[in-house]
């Protein structure tokens, strides 16, 4: 049942007033997810310069579900992030980041291939709901300091 379990999506925006490489800080700073990407309870980089391994924890309420993906970050554009650990058989995200007059744009792209279809229609609802919050909690992130900076 891979058409039942499987989900593939993305967003784009506009942020015109956060520079390229801020956004592209702040959407590796996998240590922070927690405090500001909804429903991520825990991550952390295990290792890794350019190519990451990265254990993330995602839930609500009693549900929870971990993981470990590997996050290839090609500075300043892109990071691709990928899994095959956890409630997947194959996961991939696609952060673009390109450059817009004194901003940039951000896409992301995503498939996640579950191992259930159960599993797969309640992480439906959870993705349509961090869909919708995405763009809002990165831009209100690049305006906040990242640690180390002043």
């Amino acid at each position: 049942m891979v058409g039942v379990s499987r989900l593939k999506g993305g967003w784009e925006q506009a942020f015109p007033a956060v520079p390229p490489q801020r956004m592209f800080d702040v959407l590796v700073d996998f240590d922070a997810y927690p405090h500001f990407i909804p429903g991520c309870l825990e991550a952390r980089v295990l290792e890794g310069e350019d190519a990451l391994r990265v254990e993330t924890v995602f839930g609500s309420g009693s549900t929870r579900f971990g993981f470990t993906s590997r996050a290839v970050l090609e500075r300043p554009g892109s990071v691709r992030i990928a899994s095959s650990d956890g409630p997947w058989r194959a996961f991939s995200l696609d952060w673009t980041v390109v450059p817009e007059s004194e901003g940039c744009r951000v896409v992301c792209q995503y498939v996640a291939d579950f191992r259930s279809w159960l599993i797969a229609g309640a992480a439906r609802l959870g993705i349509a709901e961090l869909d919708r919050k995405a763009p809002a909690v990165l831009e209100m992130r690049a305006m906040q300091p990242l640690p180390g900076t002043t």
